[in-house]
């Protein structure tokens, strides 16, 4: 007995497992599994193949894709197929239709790519218990081409994405992590590949999948651009727009979306995916506080020169979820150590604020571009009076530095005789002060030219001196005059700096080595005592000699 009700239960789980292969197995086979439509391919086919020992009555349900704001029901033709014999095969084909107006079902539809699934059903035909499925996938291509892809005279090559507040490349159908007022460049190049010249429209929007709509940009829907074709000819534009202020946060909503298509044919001559990609996704994320820059309203002078006054006017914005009590913006220029800023009371969320920094550009400094960053603070703490957050990265522009008078050193010569008299003969030195009237600082090299015309050079001391701007020094010259010096002299110091020379004339007045006056006289005496002495001794001798001649002799 018990070995009976083993085999039972035995056979039991063994038709149970038969049965279980043959509602999993391929019993009946669909290809393809799934299958794709857009606005152009509004019809497909299956082939339903029978794999079973017995026929089988097929029935392939009605499926429905559900857009954004309408629907799109997919239709098999034939909706049944019976006593479909055992290895053999069955063609139904799918079909969608739509109302007259074609455009407003496409519009209501939405862009993206939505799917839903088909349920074909097999029952054994000899036994209705003995039922058998399985499911195919159908998918729905809505890009933003009104009417779908169509035609072959437009391609588009390229389209490349840079956030320029981070400074980060994206390729077409990447996923982009942006904030509001995010600035952003698309770059798309298209290309006529007939044979005619075609007016075309190039068109860029963001698409908002929630509301089934367009985020403006730049105020306007839409950014388009129109421009004619020759044949064969290609065409690189550029579209600039920042992330709305207003956008909220989101993941899977909001997309970047093109297209090209030839000027009144859109419905025949229409391109809007590139590398098999119909959009690039933005993910929106906004931070409790956070206060950002326009980089599209900054006005300041195109050029500026030395010591000109600059207004750099600037729009900020809170993009961040609470208000702010207090915020401040600065500028800021390393290289000219400048930096201005202004603050401003009460900013709330999604509102903005003009703001003029003013600052002086210094005088004599290179004509160049310099790098300004500017920066915003915010989330203020008042007990403390400080900022709590600022920007992560400043925001960088160009100050373009125009004329300005280049920093050169100058000098300025004086001299002075430091011997009471220049007198023939006698050694004299001139002190030269030079002064550093320039605004950079040098070395000055000290020189002499016609000295030898009446006198004979010793030295000059220093040679060279470093001067600062408005640093003087002195300078030694030195000196033997000839004896036959006479008179007006005059001689050049010669300064040499930074490739440049500056001469001053000297005019030095010399006199004989002896002369009749009393203060000549007693000069020369007071310096020459001994020779004078001798002098006096020599005259007193040959005085008494001639007494003496002339004596009359006694004769004895």
């Amino acid at each position: 007995m018990e070995t009976k009700n083993l085999f039972l239960v035995a056979g039991f789980l063994l038709s149970l497992v038969i049965s279980l292969t043959l509602a999993y197995g391929a019993e009946i086979t669909v290809e393809p599994s799934s299958v794709t439509f857009n606005k152009q391919l509004n019809e497909t086919q299956l082939i339903v193949g029978n794999n079973w020992t017995d026929a089988f009555n097929i029935t392939i349900g009605e499926a429905t894709i559900v857009g954004r704001e309408t629907d799109i029901t997919i239709v098999p033709t034939p909706a049944r197929v019976d006593n479909l014999s055992a290895g053999s095969n069955a063609t139904v084909t799918l079909t969608y239709s739509i109302a007259d107006n074609i455009e407003k079902i496409f519009e209501d539809f939405g862009i993206g790519i939505f799917s839903t699934k088909f349920l074909v059903t097999a029952v054994n035909a000899s036994n209705a218990s003995q039922k058998f499925n399985t499911t195919i996938t159908a998918k729905f291509e809505s890009t933003y081409c009104l009417y779908g892809e169509t035609g072959s005279d437009l391609i588009i090559k390229k389209i490349d994405i840079r956030d320029r507040t981070s400074g980060d490349n994206f390729d077409w159908g990447d996923t982009i992590d942006v904030k509001p007022m995010d600035s952003m460049n698309v770059e798309i190049k298209v290309k006529n590949t007939g044979d005619d010249k075609l007016d075309v429209v190039v068109s860029l929007a963001l698409y908002d999948a929630k509301t089934n709509d367009f985020i403006e940009l730049n105020d306007d829907d839409v950014l388009e651009e129109d421009f004619s074709l020759d044949d064969r000819e290609s065409k690189l534009i550029q579209f600039d727009f920042n992330i709305p202020v207003d956008i909220e946060d989101g993941k899977g909503r909001y997309f970047l979306v093109v297209k090209a298509y030839e000027e009144d044919e859109e419905e025949s001559n229409c391109v809007s995916t590139y590398e098999g990609e119909i959009w690039s996704e933005l993910n929106v994320e906004k931070e409790k506080h956070d206060v950002a820059i326009d980089m599209d309203e900054i006005t300041m002078p195109t050029t500026v020169n030395c010591g000109e006054a600059v207004d750099m006017t600037l729009r900020i914005y809170n993009i961040g979820e609470n208000d702010e009590d207090k915020v401040k913006v600065e500028a800021r220029i390393p290289e000219l150590d400048i930096v201005a800023s202004d603050e401003i009371e009460y900013l709330d969320a999604e509102e903005s604020e003009t703001v003029t920094l003013s600052f002086n550009v210094p005088e004599a400094i290179e004509a160049k571009s310099y790098r300004v960053e500017l920066r915003t603070y915010y989330k203020y703490d008042e007990d403390d009076e400080v900022y709590k957050e600022w920007s992560d990265e400043p925001v960088v522009i160009y100050l373009d530095v125009g004329y300005c008078k280049m920093p050169e050193p100058d000098a300025a010569i004086t001299a002075e005789l430091l011997t009471e008299e220049a007198i023939a003969g006698k050694e004299a030195s001139i002190r030269v002060t030079i002064t550093n009237t320039g605004d950079k600082a040098a070395y000055f090299n000290i020189t002499t030219e016609g000295i030898e015309d009446f006198a004979v050079l010793d030295g000059i001391e220093p040679e060279s001196i470093y001067l600062q701007p408005g640093q003087s020094a002195d300078v030694y010259i030195y000196m033997t005059l000839d004896s036959t010096a006479r008179d007006e002299n005059t001689f050049t110091v010669i300064v040499a700096y930074d490739n440049v020379e500056k001469q001053q004339e000297i005019s030095l007045y010399v006199k004989p080595r002896f002369s009749f006056t009393a203060s000549a006289i007693r000069e020369n005496i007071q310096e020459n005592w001994q020779t004078w002495m001798l002098g006096i001794l020599v005259v007193v001798l040959i005085v008494l000699i001639l007494v003496a001649l002339r004596k009359p002799v006694e004769l004895e």
